[in-house]
């Protein structure tokens, strides 16, 4: 496992996860940047958007625990992330996750 890039979640943004998607202690959730079209709430990098899916990990590049909740970049994911820290932050205005790096 790489450790060139770290994930930071948020408190708000680990609620989301609980409310929303039902994440519970022992789930693991993974984070893939993806492009699109438009921009959205991803300043991974430009024209980018994200997805959020329950898998086991296969070959983590990052990962992270939260209250038992384990979040994951896989390493076929990782060129995708540009920067070392990966940021998961919730906004209440718009009521959606923020995937950002540093």
């Amino acid at each position: 496992m790489s450790q060139s890039l770290q994930i930071d979640v948020a408190p708000a943004a680990l609620k989301w996860f609980q409310r929303e998607m039902g994440a519970r202690p022992g789930d693991t959730i993974r984070l893939v940047a993806k492009y699109k079209a438009e921009t959205g709430c991803c300043d991974v990098h430009q024209g980018c958007g994200f997805r959020l899916s329950f898998e086991e990990p296969n070959r983590p590049a990052a990962i992270t625990r939260m209250d038992g909740i384990s979040f994951f970049v896989e390493e076929q994911d990782l060129w995708n992330f540009e920067g070392d820290l990966l940021t998961v932050s919730y906004d209440q205005t718009a009521d959606e996750l923020s995937l950002n790096m540093k």
